[in-house]
């Protein structure tokens, strides 16, 4: 009997995995694209078993390189692709990446790499407090900020303590994580090229998985199995791209016809 890593199966499919969608918890697969922003032909696709994006990000740029022969010069992905190695794996390469970190609070704290200290809207400190581990055993550095006590924004600012008597925010941040190149892709996702081209990317990506899910109709796959989930879908993508390729045959015949 094969050892199955998981918790919990799907009863008519071993190899999904339960996921959450918009119509709840499903056994499903994960379905990446990688499109191409001129003509939205898809350059680079895969259906695995990840229950997010995270793991995905560097494999479809793999493939991406592999299929074309070379990185591409921007990419734009969304908050579910956002962590540490991805952002150190966009740097290595030389790519201009466009990520937004998740949004777990209504606060934006400014990283103030010189002094090693947290800013937050008010324009007041938090500072270096100590290491703690959570309840996973992980490590994280602790800011903490003590002039709370009567501050604009402090119902908006999640995770304040009493301390004393005194009210106080704590700032948990893993002790692996770049903090320099997490301020900088901030800042970049703030700038106004970088709003703009991260806007793109709902034209861009979004109508490719509209039409294979809504026009194709390939939303419940009829194959089971990861293999099967590839081939179904797969063959979704090599339709659209079939389409998107004939509709840009007349421009392109001109192009290659001889002079």
């Amino acid at each position: 009997m094969n050892k199955i890593d998981r918790k919990s199966l799907g009863a008519t499919d071993l190899e999904s995995r339960v996921m959450t969608t918009k119509s709840g918890k499903r056994c499903a697969y994960n379905a990446q694209a990688v499109v191409d922003k001129n003509r939205q032909v898809i350059i680079a696709a895969d259906v695995s078993q990840a229950e997010n994006d995270k793991e995905e990000f560097i494999p479809m740029l793999e493939q991406t390189e592999n299929n074309t022969g070379k990185m591409p010069k921007k990419v734009s992905a969304d908050a579910g692709y956002y962590t540490q190695d991805n952002l150190q794996y966009a740097k290595k390469k030389v790519l201009d990446a466009y990520v937004p970190a998740p949004k777990k609070s209504k606060i934006e704290f400014k990283y103030d790499g010189e002094n090693d200290e947290y800013i937050c809207p008010a324009g007041k400190a938090l500072k270096y407090h100590g290491s703690r581990r959570n309840r996973y055993k992980k490590l994280y550095r602790v800011y903490r900020c003590a002039e709370c006590a009567g501050c604009a924004v402090s119902k908006d600012c999640q995770g304040g303590k009493k301390d004393g008597g005194r009210e106080r925010r704590d700032l948990w941040i893993r002790a692996d994580v770049d903090r320099n190149l997490r301020e900088e892709m901030r800042k970049k996702m703030l700038s106004p090229e970088g709003k703009l081209i991260y806007k793109l990317r709902l034209h861009i990506v979004e109508p490719v998985f509209g039409n294979i899910k809504f026009n194709m109709n390939i939303v419940k796959l009829l194959l089971r199995g990861l293999e099967g989930a590839n081939i179904e879908y797969l063959l979704g993508c090599i339709a659209h791209n079939i389409k998107k390729i004939m509709a840009s045959w007349p421009e392109w015949r001109k192009k290659l016809a001889p002079a």
